[in-house]
Parts: structure tokens; sequence; C-alpha cells
């Protein structure tokens, strides 16, 4: 899978995000969600909300999907998988935005909400939802917390890191 990415956040417009995506940890530990309606495990993360904005998306993301009361969020880089129509041509120019969360204080998760449950592990679980895209994103950020950047990643095999996200509008 072809993966585009850039730390270069701040070039980003804020509308060009649709999905906000967290790698948490709490007590040393990484945290996943399982989907009230799937038996598989995932990253917390969600699509922003009509006039918000992304920074909002990921931490109201991380409330609801892990119940975390007190945290720090912060933004490690942004993403996309690209797509293209029938021609060749760039058909999706939105892009998600990874973090990474330390919660200090996790909370009950709330019952209206879609997290059944969440998990504490040192490492990814199994099944996961997404396993063609979550283990990436998760390396990525592990590698981060580790020391090595992000563009020292983006030299690694099956990922690029285009000039130009494309035009958002």
């Amino acid at each position: 899978m072809n993966i585009e990415l850039t730390t270069d956040i701040s070039g980003v417009p804020d509308h060009f995000f649709k999905y906000a995506i967290l790698v948490a940890r709490y007590q040393g530990q990484f945290v996943f969600v399982r989907h009230r309606e799937r038996q598989t495990w995932e990253l917390p993360a969600g699509h922003r909300e009509p006039d918000e904005t992304i920074q909002l998306t990921a931490e109201r993301e991380l409330r609801e999907e892990t119940g975390a009361v007190d945290f720090d969020l912060q933004p490690v880089f942004v993403f996309r998988v690209p797509d293209y129509d029938a021609h060749g041509a760039r058909i999706d120019v939105l892009a998600s935005l990874v973090c990474i969360a330390e919660i200090r204080t996790l909370g009950p998760l709330d019952p209206a909400f879609e997290v059944a449950e969440i998990l504490l592990a040192s490492d990814l679980p199994e099944p996961l939802t997404y396993p063609e895209i979550q283990p990436v994103l998760f390396r990525r950020v592990r590698d981060w917390l580790a020391g090595q950047t992000v563009q020292e990643q983006a030299e690694k095999p099956a990922l690029s890191t285009p000039g130009d996200m494309g035009d958002p509008s």
C-alpha cells in the first residue's frame, strides 16, 4: 500500500483534514478500541464534524472513544492513501491528522458512543479492523516516540513523501 505523509502540518490548511487518528498511551500501554458492532481492534479515530477544527476533532474523538479525561495531544504527521479515477487523475485530496496522545486520566466510556471497550497493550492486538493501514501508522508513531524522525522513516519501503499533497478545494 502506498502511503503519502508529511510532517509539515502547518503547511496543510485545516479544511484539508477529514479524519483524526490517535495513537494513545496510558500508563505505558497503548490504547486500542473495539467498536460495538465489530469484534476487531483499532486505533481511536474519527471524522471531523462541520465547523470543527481538526485539533478539536482529535480531542473530541479521544474523549469519546477512550474515556480520556486528562491528556496531552501532539500532532505527528499528516497521511493519506492516494486514489485515482479511471484516467489516472487524483480524486481524493483529503487527509488524516495522526496524533500521539498521552493520557493521564481515563474515565468511563459513555454508552451513547460507539466504542464498546478499550484494550491496553504493549503492541498491536489481533485482529485489527484495518490491517493494511493501522500497523503502518502505529509503527511510524512508535518509531517517532523512540526518537526516529518521520522524515527518516519516509525512506523506508512502501512509503512516499510527496512534495505536493494536492489542492483540497
